[in-house]
């Protein structure tokens, strides 16, 4: 009866012993993965990523080579329509620079309301753990959206006054 006991002890220590063992290397794994991504976060730059994707698609964001210009008498056309058309081609110029002017404003101003949205310490998700509270805040994500509703609206209406 002494061995029974004896080995139903040895045995559900080994057992608690090994579930220990494997709960410490579990936790000691999921540190290393803690430190893993700590370090990946750490080393994110958006601005060196965005620099680095520029200067490997040059081609994209530069200026086409000019075009060599070849003239010849009969296709030559009547100077003071010339004029006419220059200033209504100058015209349409000083309004798509201000429309590219509005454009890379509101492209700035988002990109600064997105890094301040990632900035954000919003990866906390106990409150979606804790049943008071259930999801996201509506007014939060309805604020958002009619901005964004707002800011396409009047790119559109800048761009058909544009077209006008």
């Amino acid at each position: 009866m002494n061995c029974m006991d004896l080995g139903f002890h040895h045995l559900l220590k080994n057992v608690l012993k090994m579930r220990t063992s494997a709960i410490e290397n579990l936790i000691a794994s999921e540190q290393e993965d803690i430190d893993v991504m700590a370090m990946a976060l750490g080393s994110l730059d958006s601005r060196k990523d965005k620099t680095k994707f520029i200067e490997k698609h040059s081609y994209v964001f530069s200026l086409p080579p000019m075009f060599e210009l070849r003239t010849s008498k009969p296709l030559q056309s009547n100077p003071e329509d010339m004029d006419v058309l220059k200033s209504k081609l100058q015209e349409r110029i000083v309004k798509l620079r201000d429309l590219s002017d509005y454009t890379a404003k509101v492209i700035e101003d988002a990109e600064a309301e997105l890094l301040q949205i990632f900035n954000e310490k919003s990866y906390d998700v106990t409150s979606l753990f804790d049943n008071e509270t259930n999801g996201l805040k509506n007014e939060e994500t309805s604020e958002y959206n009619s901005r964004l509703g707002l800011e396409e609206l009047i790119i559109r209406n800048q761009q058909k006054n544009l077209l006008d």
